[in-house]
């Protein structure tokens, strides 16, 4: 469980402008007739389509610098990579070992319950120091308590 503590997804960095539509729509064309067991472009949309449903998840990814935002609207990005992925027919994926590896961590109880106290209790310094002092006021209560009735 703790072995694999420090677990981390990258993804290569997207930038989003006026014309990110019309580019990738071609370069995805292509993949698609000529190369169709190469389709990078189009498995990567697909992928960024998984992980894109609302503004919040475009404003997640800025924030991680894993879309570059040009556009000025999150909600225009979120269009812009689910009508990329709208009609890709996905047959042997490059990413598709990432997910089941991807599925199989988030599927282990361990790693959701670290994940969990990482962002509730340790997401900065301060919340983190203030509950490793919680705990152990806590720990010499407890000991004092039992102490009083032995």
């Amino acid at each position: 469980c703790l072995e694999r503590a420090q677990t981390f997804l990258e993804v290569p960095r997207l930038e989003v402008d006026d014309s990110t539509e019309c580019r990738f729509r071609n370069l995805m064309a292509l993949e698609q007739c000529h190369y169709p067991s190469e389709a990078y472009i189009c498995n990567y949309f697909v992928l960024l389509d998984y992980l894109i449903d609302t503004t919040e998840d475009v404003e997640l990814l800025v924030g991680k610098k894993i879309i570059v935002n040009r556009l000025g609207s999150n909600e225009a990005v979120a269009k812009i990579v689910n009508r990329l992925a709208l009609e890709i027919m996905e047959t042997d994926s490059c990413y598709n070992a990432l997910a089941e590896k991807l599925n199989h961590h988030y599927d282990q109880c361990c790693n959701r319950n670290m994940g969990h106290l990482r962002s509730t209790y340790f997401s900065n310094l301060w919340r983190g120091t203030a509950t490793v002092v919680g705990l152990i006021l806590l720990g010499f209560t407890v000991w004092d308590i039992i102490k009083t009735y032995k």
